[in-house]
């Protein structure tokens, strides 16, 4: 029975993440936005300016985090600008699979936001996303020596991996994705309501990490194609499908010592869809501070 228990514990130990169980604070902020554009016109629709903080819980091969937002200013009774990100994640030494979802609402042209306040118009944009990540090291690089968010024993390396997600997302307009004003702007976009897609994006990537004494620097850099299949409601309804580009990098910069890491972060993701011939990129920048202790 002994030697059964000792083969378990074996087995486990050689899939688990790490043997370490902890927690991670951060204190940042978020501008996530949506950037409508053809040939000669730009237009991008915001929430209001927000601070985010995230508690993510660690154990031996999963994580959970939970993100809690805040305007850092009123933008009205009339608008009331919300994002959400939730994530579970589980993991092996070079494997990791993260199911999150996200939600947003009355983001909206920031220059418009008296406007909309005293007229009560509703130009804004909500929505939904729901993705499922897999990422693995091809070269057997570990997650948790090197890899952006997921360091908790740093070591000096590199490593290749590759990302897929598959993922459902749909974009609403509380009235025509373009507001009336802009309409002359954006005529092959008149009368859309809505955006909807499924995807699957696969992204090849490379991550580093040099540390020295006790601290260390570390980001990772990802691109490539995303083949979707997008439904287009309005006036009428299409549905078609494409392959767009993407892309996602992160810096960091950190204190460590065996159980705190106290440091900073950057990120930024760009993700593009097409509309009759106007591009709408969703944009996902963050940068926050963090403290991550193991117990």
């Amino acid at each position: 029975m002994n030697k059964f228990l000792a083969l378990l514990i074996l087995i486990y130990s050689n899939l688990s993440y790490s043997y370490w169980l902890g927690a991670e604070f951060r204190y940042g902020e978020s501008a996530p936005s949506f950037k409508l554009s053809n040939e000669e016109n730009s237009l991008t629709f915001n929430p209001n300016p927000i601070n985010d903080f995230t508690l993510s819980m660690i154990g031996p091969n999963y994580s959970i985090g939970i993100q809690f937002v805040a305007e850092k200013e009123d933008d009205g009774e009339f608008l009331d600008s919300n994002y959400s990100d939730s994530k579970i994640s589980f993991y092996t030494e070079t494997y990791l699979a993260s199911l999150s979802y996200t939600s947003f609402e009355d983001f909206y042209v920031l220059s418009d936001r008296d406007n909309l306040n005293d007229n009560k118009t509703d130009d804004t944009l909500s929505g939904t996303k729901l993705s499922l990540s897999t990422l693995f090291f091809l070269d057997g690089s570990k997650l948790h020596e090197l890899h952006g968010e997921s360091v908790l024993k740093p070591v000096n390396g590199y490593g290749y991996y590759l990302n897929l997600t598959f993922e459902h997302g749909e974009i609403r307009a509380g009235n025509n994705l373009v507001p009336a004003s802009y309409e002359n702007e954006f005529p092959e976009l008149t009368g859309v309501e809505s955006l909807s897609y499924d995807s699957i994006d696969t992204e090849l990537g490379i991550s580093g990490l040099y540390a020295w004494e006790s601290f260390y620097i570390n980001s990772f850099i990802q691109v490539g194609p995303t083949l979707s299949s997008q439904t287009i409601d309005g006036d009428e309804k299409i549905t078609k499908s494409m392959v767009s580009p993407l892309g996602e990098t992160m810096v960091g910069f950190a204190y460590y010592d065996s159980n705190l890491q106290i440091g900073v972060r950057g990120k930024m993701r760009i993700k593009r869809n097409q509309i009759n011939g106007a591009y709408i990129d969703e944009e996902d920048q963050v940068a926050y501070g963090f403290l991550t202790y193991l117990f």
